[in-house]
């Protein structure tokens, strides 16, 4: 009974630290690579602190960049043709959007609420600008709800970006845009919350899918989540 208690014991410490070390290590990379692109946007900032409202009738959600290990394994994921669309909803100050444009998109487009990260995300955007592989970089202030989809979107990237009765809003412009132009068109969700992955799969109209996920990321790459909408 005492060496199972004393192995029980150890390998809860084994776990917290090899916890830890992960954490620091994704926090390393995470400022290396700011400081590589010379942009800021790590932090977390409330919606409040950005002149929103709470309660349901703001529309999005709390500021929190997606990785940039998640980042590059998305663009690893799949191939990017040159005549592919990409869409960040709530993009923030930018980061998705200096990750994508470096890829062959005809066109990125960052749809953010806020002016106040919008400009960060500018300037961030016009620091790496001969970086990029892609011309066009958008960053369009709107609300997710009343922004038109273009109808040749081919990429739409999800950071639970907004609550539940918004993303249903949102995935309806999709479908009504698919409608409108049968395309290619597949949807990228990290942190999908249970509510909007049961809306998105009660339309029966997506089909999920699966992708390789190295070791080393396959506890942080449970929470990605890649649909073709049809």
């Amino acid at each position: 009974m005492m060496a199972t208690s004393v192995s029980s014991s150890y390998n809860t410490r084994m776990h917290d630290l090899v916890g830890k070390l992960t954490w620091r290590a994704w926090h390393v990379y995470d400022q290396w690579n700011e400081r590589r692109y010379g942009i800021r946007t790590s932090g977390e900032i409330k919606p409040e602190e950005l002149g929103f409202p709470g309660g349901e009738s703001y529309h999005g959600g709390l500021y929190r960049p997606s990785s940039w290990v998640v980042l590059r394994h998305v663009f690893k994921s799949f191939p990017v043709r040159d005549e592919d669309i990409f869409v960040d909803y709530g993009s923030g100050m930018g980061r998705v959007l200096v990750f994508a444009a470096q890829q062959p998109f005809k066109r990125v487009i960052g749809v953010e609420m806020s002016e106040d990260l919008n400009r960060v995300a500018r300037e961030n955007i016009d620091r790496n600008r001969d970086r990029f592989r892609c011309d066009d970089v958008q960053v369009v202030t709107a609300d997710a709800t009343e922004w038109r989809v273009p109808d040749d979107l081919t990429v739409a990237y999800f950071y639970c970006p907004f609550p539940p009765q918004v993303f249903e809003q949102v995935l309806q412009q999709l479908f009504t845009s698919l409608d409108r132009r049968r395309r290619p068109l597949r949807l990228v969700y990290y942190f999908m919350a249970d509510p909007d992955r049961e809306l998105l799969l009660a339309t029966g109209r997506v089909t999920q899918l699966d992708y390789p996920a190295p070791w080393h990321l396959r506890k942080q790459l449970t929470e990605l989540w890649m649909f073709d909408l049809r």
